[in-house]
């Protein structure tokens, strides 16, 4: 794993700022379990061992691009934060598995050595996602915040009709303990603050794919095939809305006190639904 940032103020700046990064994390496991034989002539048990072997890849890379602007204005009554980035990012699954029943020969941990039908699986799933970011944050005096943040986002995991959607945040506070009416001495801070934002959620890589198992059968090599998940090639993310007032409180600069109210309410949720039975597919 690694990860390297970089950033720049073009003539020595001290307003503008350019940044890039990237990071790559990569994780291999290889498992290897021998099952001994085992006789145990009282229960009139044998079991004749096996072996199972395998290795699963995972692999992550994120790289970043984007500007930073800070200014002040009106004699440093009002100042202003702003960013704007664009984030890619790809995501690599690979496992394949190995099972062997029985032994014909003893204490030999080989597939070599496998007296049985070994099976074999494998897996791979690659998920990439794209975004636009831009945010931005203003104060005036230190009494009014304001900030807000839009997103555009895009994922591998919808479909094709429904992989860019967009969602944003905004915010605003008072300090009402900054304004000149303000006379209650033990109270060192009084904030008020209101937030509103939206969200969307990723459903699992199968969602969107028509899927099926191979499934053995009781006699010979011979397998088949059984459906297990209807695609939904319209599939889009769960959108989620939500809400927070809240007060911020320090009082005699010994006490704080944060009181918040939140709600949220999520339409199009992600669910696994029963298909009806002439589809022929359980999901």
């Amino acid at each position: 794993m690694g990860a390297a940032d970089l950033e720049y103020a073009p003539g020595g700046s001290d307003w503008l700022t350019l940044g890039a990064g990237a990071s790559f994390d990569r994780t291999e496991i290889l498992e290897r379990r021998f099952f001994h034989p085992v006789n145990r002539i009282f229960s009139n048990y044998y079991f004749a061992g096996g072996l199972q072997q395998g290795t699963r890849t995972s692999q992550a890379t994120h790289a970043h691009i984007g500007l930073r602007v800070a200014r002040t204005f009106m004699d440093g009554d009002v100042r202003l934060r702003a960013r704007a980035r664009y984030l890619t990012e790809e995501q690599d699954f690979e496992a394949l598995e190995a099972i062997g029943p029985g032994f014909s020969l003893p204490d030999v941990p080989s597939f070599d050595a496998i007296a049985g039908d070994p099976s074999v699986g494998s897996e791979g799933r690659r998920i990439k996602g794209r975004a636009f970011l831009a945010a931005a944050d203003l104060a005036y005096r230190g009494r009014y915040l304001l900030d807000g943040i839009v997103r555009r986002d895009g994922a591998s995991l919808f479909g094709p009709e429904a992989r860019w959607h967009t969602y944003f945040r905004g915010a605003a506070a008072w300090r009402v303990s900054r304004e000149a009416f303000w006379n209650v001495d033990f109270i060192d801070e009084l904030k008020l603050r209101f937030a509103l934002g939206t969200a969307g959620g990723r459903p699992n890589f199968h969602a969107q794919y028509e899927t099926y198992g191979n499934t053995p059968a009781p006699y010979g090599r011979v397998r088949w095939s059984t459906r297990l998940n209807l695609a939904n090639r319209r599939l889009r993310p769960e959108f989620t809305r939500e809400a927070e007032a809240g007060v911020d409180l320090v009082v005699g600069d010994k006490l704080a006190l944060d009181l918040t109210y939140a709600w949220r309410t999520t339409d199009d949720q992600l669910l696994r639904v029963p298909q009806p039975a002439f589809l022929l597919f359980p999901w």
